[in-house]
């Protein structure tokens, strides 16, 4: 089973090969985002419903996360299902940061369009993401384990993989670092739980994708947008690259 634009480009040798997604059906796409523990939940059993209408049966399903990256936050996307017929389960904020302690949604900015400069500062704010994050992750996965999904990967999309030191405008160089750090923070803590996961930029995603199946982007992008929307939360474009 494979999820997520990110997912097929980096995974499909994990979750299956290449000849077998080529022979598959494209109404299906992964889900590669962003993630968040204090946002919408599946207590009502909106989640558990649809899985079964995924497996015909409450039992576990195939699935795969993915995540859209911000500043301080992101967005998770489960897809979950047969390639014949997958469905979307989930779409959640997953919290990156204190929402209690703002400073930790930017750390590296020591106010509107500064980079903050005391290293001790630094270091405590990422100290808190850290521990934001590991949190956030721990509940997300164990939500969807508790719905019956085998969770087999996850990918992550990225405005941009540019190394900070390499930007000279401190401003910008602070959101770089900014990036850097929620994107490595969030790719570890899934990793630390035994799950593959990759990296992906939002803008070459769909061009990576239909080079590894070796299928034109506009078949990708109709067979990502014929997938029904979750139950709840928006449905962009943002959270149609998270598959």
């Amino acid at each position: 089973m494979r999820f997520c634009v990110a997912v097929y480009c980096e995974f499909a040798n994990i979750l299956s090969t290449f000849e077998e997604l080529a022979q598959g059906q494209f109404q299906w796409m992964p889900a590669c985002a962003a993630a968040s523990c204090h946002a919408q939940s599946n207590a009502d059993g909106i989640g558990n419903e649809k899985m079964k209408a995924v497996s015909g049966e409450a039992k576990s399903v195939e699935a795969a996360i993915g995540f859209r990256v911000k500043s301080g936050w992101a967005t998770a996307v489960l897809l979950a299902g047969p390639i014949e017929s997958p469905q979307v389960l989930d779409r959640r904020i997953v919290e990156l940061s204190d929402p209690a302690v703002p400073e930790s949604r930017q750390p590296h900015h020591a106010g509107t369009g500064a980079l903050e400069a005391d290293n001790k500062k630094v270091a405590e704010r990422i100290k808190n993401v850290k521990h934001c994050t590991d949190e956030s992750v721990s509940k997300l996965l164990q939500d969807y384990r508790d719905m019956g999904c085998n969770l087999r990967g996850a990918g992550l999309a990225v405005g941009s993989l540019t190394e900070p030191d390499t930007i000279t405008n401190l401003h910008i160089r602070a959101h770089a670092l900014e990036g850097r750090l929620f994107r490595t923070l969030l790719e570890d803590a899934v990793r630390a739980h035994g799950l593959p996961c990759f990296v992906v930029v939002e803008q070459r995603a769909y061009a990576e994708a239909a080079a590894a199946l070796s299928r034109e982007e506009t078949e990708l992008k109709r067979a990502v947008s014929s997938l029904d929307r979750p139950q709840r939360g928006p449905w962009r474009a943002e959270e149609k690259m998270q598959l």
